[in-house]
């Protein structure tokens, strides 16, 4: 029997990685055996939570559920198609403030680390260099500006997708919290 396939997409930094950890946690606790998979293909582990996250795209046959974050899920680099999965769930910030609350911690890395979009997240290799803020500042600023278009792209391709939840996300002081539309 082939196990469940749901997406998590969505446009920029807005949680889709939190809502992840938390739906394969709330999968697990009802004794389910879920896996899940960030397209993003990150070479360390960011979270505890994502200690067990597959590094490679899994055969959905292996688990009963198989929960897919793809940024991408909407155009040609894909994962897989949309109609491959059995729920999209379509995460979008809920307010400019919570965007914006997101994207700190990964601007915050990024400074950390040192930045430059060309070396991909090598940056100027100095830590705390301030040469990488306004680049930072303009990658940001960019994303913003983007997303709107993007959002409205994403919106437009997943209307025909009865399937598709789209949820909200809210930035609290609590951390991330979602909101069913």
């Amino acid at each position: 029997m082939m196990g469940k396939l749901i997406l998590i997409t969505g446009i920029g930094n807005v949680g889709k990685s939190a809502l992840r950890r938390l739906f394969v946690n709330f999968i697990r606790s009802a004794g389910t055996r879920a896996s899940h998979f960030d397209a993003d293909d990150f070479k360390k582990v960011r979270r505890e939570a994502d200690r067990d996250c597959l590094s490679e795209f899994a055969n959905p046959f292996e688990s009963e559920v198989l929960i897919v974050e793809d940024v991408h899920a909407t155009v040609e680099e894909a994962v897989l198609p949309l109609d491959a999965y059995d729920c999209i769930l379509y995460v979008q910030a809920s307010n400019v403030f919570s965007h914006f609350i997101f994207w700190l911690p990964l601007a915050w890395r990024w400074f950390q680390y040192g930045w430059d979009i060309k070396k991909s997240w090598e940056g100027t290799g100095v830590r705390y260099d301030p040469r990488n803020l306004f680049p930072i500042s303009r990658e940001l600023w960019s994303n913003f500006k983007k997303g709107k278009e993007l959002i409205a792209k994403d919106m437009n391709t997943l209307k025909s997708f009865k399937k598709t939840i789209f949820i909200r996300s809210f930035w609290t002081r609590r951390g991330c919290e979602f909101r069913f539309e």
